[in-house]
């Protein structure tokens, strides 16, 4: 999450928006994405059918997901842009697997408990957004 701050900073420091108007509205979305993630967190689940699990880790580095649908996996990976490389392909998969459970050991659950360390993560990412949202 604070890597799309900075990329929403970056974009607005280099003058990379020229309408201004779309920085305030991608700093809104934003926060609306917060207050989802935060009912998903709370629950533990976006649906009856979808868990979701979410665990805050120190760790810096690309953004990286891995997703798995009908038994079917695929991951995410996130180079410091809006872009993103999506792949099903199985060795990699298991490897961002790997590497992921071995992150989630030093996480911070933010799923079902956790509320304390939730709720002081997503004021601080608000409150810099909200910053960020007057620089448009």
């Amino acid at each position: 999450m604070l890597i799309t701050i900075d990329q929403i900073r970056y974009a607005a420091e280099s003058n990379i928006l020229k309408d201004k108007s779309l920085g305030r509205i991608l700093c809104e979305q934003f926060i609306a994405t917060l207050y989802d993630i935060k009912g998903y967190a709370m629950k533990s689940c976006k649906n009856e059918n979808v868990l979701f699990d979410w665990y805050f880790c120190d760790v810096e580095g690309s953004v990286t997901y891995l997703a798995e649908i009908e038994k079917k996996r695929f991951c995410f990976l996130r180079f410091n842009t809006f872009n993103n490389f999506q792949s099903d392909d199985e060795s990699l998969c298991n490897e961002v697997d790997m590497w992921l459970q071995s992150l989630l050991n030093d996480a911070t659950g933010f799923s079902g408990q956790g509320s304390k360390q939730r709720n002081i993560y997503l004021r601080d990412a608000r409150q810099n957004i909200e910053k960020l949202k007057e620089m448009f």
